[in-house]
């Protein structure tokens, strides 16, 4: 009898606990935009006439969706707006959703130099962002969950939260990833993999 009892209380706890996965990021979930950081709330439409095009972002969709930002800045400044700007790169932005995954680079963060960050996007199309300091050879883990109506989106080194972005789950459409350079011939490479 206290069996029959207990049992289908352990099976609704089970099912409550047992979250349904997201479908799989797909490569035409993931929207590519040139980016500057003199400009950083700004999501910039990759279609603008004579903008800046620095760095290159990759998507492939196996086991994993993995999106990858590299390349070497070919150009010190750019225009955006009939203004100059600096600090030029690429954003990769994926809709919100709970999700998880892990972060890699080949060429460490350094001021003025390699620089990655991550992003909310709201309704508006405006972004909120986080500078992140990665290591090379260093494996970072990320999330983006649901916390009583607001979504985070965290990053961690080993286990330790380090940087955190949230915003209104009502008021957000996407978060993402991005990198940047400052110089000429200065180099990003960001693996940011989607479980």
């Amino acid at each position: 009898m206290a069996l029959s009892l207990l049992l289908p209380c352990h099976i609704a706890s089970a099912q409550a606990d047992k979250k349904e996965k997201p479908p799989q990021v797909g490569v035409k979930d993931v929207s590519i935009h040139p980016w500057t950081a003199n400009r950083r709330e700004l999501k910039i439409d990759p279609k603008t006439k004579g903008i800046f095009d620095e760095h290159r972002v990759s998507v492939t969709s196996g086991k994993q969706t993995r999106i990858r930002i590299s390349g070497k800045m070919k150009h010190a400044g750019g225009d955006l707006e009939g203004s100059p700007v600096l600090h030029l790169g690429k954003i990769a932005l994926i809709p919100i959703s709970e999700r998880s995954g892990t972060i890699k680079v080949g060429e460490p963060s350094a001021s003025d130099n390699s620089n990655y960050l991550i992003l909310l996007e709201d309704n508006s199309e405006k972004l909120k962002t986080e500078i992140l300091t990665l290591k090379k050879n260093a494996t970072y883990t990320w999330s983006v969950v649901n916390e009583d109506g607001k979504m985070v989106y965290s990053v961690f080194s080993e286990g330790e939260k380090k940087w955190s972005l949230s915003a209104s789950e009502k008021d957000v459409r996407s978060f993402g990833i991005g990198a940047w350079t400052r110089f000429e011939n200065q180099k990003t490479e960001i693996d940011f993999a989607i479980d």
